[in-house]
C-alpha cells in the first residue's frame, strides 16, 4: 500500500473541507449583511434568534471577522493546490501548518462568536 498517497488523499479531503467553511462562512456573512438574518447555523442551539435584543449589533460585529475569517480559510485551503500550479515550490509540512493554522483560528473565532453571543442575542 502507498501510505504517502493515501496521506495525500487525506490532506486534499481536509483542504476541502477547509475551503467548504471558508466559503460558508463567507455566505453566512454576506447574508447576515445582505438579509438582516441571522444563520441558525452560526449561532448556539440554545439562542433564540427571532427573539434576540440586539441582533443588528450583534451583525455588525460579526460581519468582518467572519469575512476575514473565511477568506483566510479558503487561502489556508487554496495553498496546497494554488502555489505548486504557479511554479512555487512549498515545504513538505504545508498541508499540516496549514491545517493547523486553519483549526486554531476557527477555535479563536469559536470563542469571539460565543461572546458576542452572550453579550447581544442572550435576553438580559
Amino acid at each position: 500500500m502507498n501510505e504517502t498517497g493515501m496521506f495525500q488523499k487525506a490532506d486534499n479531503f481536509l483542504d476541502y473541507v477547509i475551503v467548504g467553511a471558508g466559503l460558508y462562512l463567507i455566505y453566512g456573512a454576506l447574508s447576515m449583511k445582505i438579509a438582516s438574518r441571522i444563520p441558525k447555523s452560526l449561532v448556539s442551539r440554545n439562542i433564540d434568534i427571532d427573539n434576540a435584543p440586539h441582533k443588528d449589533d450583534y451583525i455588525s460585529n460579526m460581519f468582518l471577522p467572519s469575512i476575514v475569517l473565511g477568506l483566510i480559510l479558503v487561502l489556508c485551503g487554496l495553498t496546497t493546490w494554488v502555489l505548486p500550479v504557479a511554479g512555487i515550490t512549498v515545504p513538505e509540512k504545508t498541508p499540516m501548518i496549514t491545517s493547523l493554522v486553519a483549526m486554531s483560528l476557527v477555535i479563536l473565532f469559536g470563542i469571539f462568536s460565543m461572546n458576542m453571543q452572550k453579550k447581544y442575542l442572550q435576553k438580559d
